[in-house]
């Protein structure tokens, strides 16, 4: 449960006049009104070493405000099923495969469909070098900033390894169709990134990792977004009490 307090200041807020929202009852501007708003978040489980499932409930109204902390959406009401199961073996490369479903369905307060779609996930864990990763596919259809987007898709995969004490690596990629939402237009993206921990001595840390985003519209091809961040870190640990940290970063985008 929340309460708000709007200041009442309208030139924090200037470009939002005529904006309302709660289906009108509230405006968007800072005009010192006040309202209540409520958040409710229900779960049914069930856990077992092979068979769990999950029956979740979330609901954030309109007027719903969060003092401390991200709510990244209002106005909604989340429906979820998840399904999972763990395979076990005894013997082999494959220690464990970890198998779910997901069922979603969002809506808003005025009953209007946002998001309807399905998820499956396979995880492998691999008695080899700590190796474990999974494979992920995803397809929605989502109504955003008042337009129906169909069938929008991804497929993702990454993968950890361990090969020896003081030495791991990452890798990951995905790509699909989906809303590019700063350009509100469906675009095909694909994204990949690299990363490596090394530790010669157990005070010293070093890190290294490699991230490229690139997304073109889907229906012409134009590149609308396309860089990559490269990153470095050494974090020296000498006592309980002394630390020194040396952060390197390049962004592209």
């Amino acid at each position: 449960w929340s309460r708000t307090e709007e200041p009442d200041d309208p030139a924090l807020t200037a470009g939002l006049e005529g904006a309302t929202f709660d289906e009108g009852r509230h405006t968007a501007v800072f005009d010192g009104e006040t309202f209540t708003g409520r958040a409710v978040y229900g779960s049914l489980q069930r856990r077992a070493r092979r068979w769990n499932l999950n029956l979740d409930w979330y609901e954030r109204s309109p007027t719903f405000r969060a003092d401390n902390g991200f709510e990244p959406q209002n106005d909604l009401r989340e429906a979820w099923i998840i399904n999972g199961y763990k395979i076990y073996r005894d013997r082999g490369l494959l220690r464990l495969l970890s198998l779910h479903l997901y069922l979603r369905r969002g809506w808003n307060f005025a009953g209007d469909v946002k998001s309807n779609g399905w998820q499956v996930d396979a995880a492998p864990y691999l008695r080899w070098a700590q190796m474990s990763g999974h494979v992920q596919f995803m397809r929605d259809n989502e109504r955003y900033a008042g337009r129906q987007y169909d069938g929008t898709w991804y497929l993702h995969s990454c993968w950890d390894v361990t090969p020896r004490d003081g030495v791991s690596a990452h890798v990951g990629y995905t790509f699909g169709r989906q809303i590019a939402r700063d350009f509100e237009r469906l675009g095909d993206e694909r994204s990949g990134s690299v990363s490596l921990t090394l530790r010669p001595w157990n005070r010293l840390r070093l890190e290294t990792s490699y991230t490229h985003y690139g997304t073109e519209d889907a229906a012409t091809g134009e590149e609308l977004v396309s860089g990559y961040i490269a990153r470095g870190k050494a974090s020296l640990q000498l006592t309980p009490e002394l630390a020194a940290r040396l952060v390197l970063q390049y962004n592209d985008f």
